[in-house]
């Protein structure tokens, strides 16, 4: 599930960047670049801005985390069933 909400905050975020006629950079948290273009976004984004930045990084950080783990950490030991989406 981290995999798939990381994706799909990506490229949401990517898409109104390319909708606005903003360069997208080949990266996967765009937090800075939606912070640096601030005054190119709708309103309604500006005054999102801070949740989208940090849906974006802790998305990013999350999935690096699920697929590699850390060096304290397996994603075994730290994502349990609470964190997960029953079908």
């Amino acid at each position: 599930m981290v995999r798939e909400s990381q994706e799909v905050v990506e490229l949401s975020l990517k898409g109104l960047l390319r909708f606005l006629n903003i360069d997208v950079p080949r990266i996967h948290d765009i937090g800075a670049v939606l912070e640096e273009q601030r005054a190119h976004l709708p309103k309604l984004i500006q005054d999102s801005l801070v949740e989208l930045v940090d849906a974006s990084h802790d998305l990013r950080r999350d999935l690096e985390l699920a697929f590699y783990g850390s060096e304290d950490i397996t994603p075994l030991q730290f994502y349990k069933k609470k964190h997960g989406v029953s079908a």
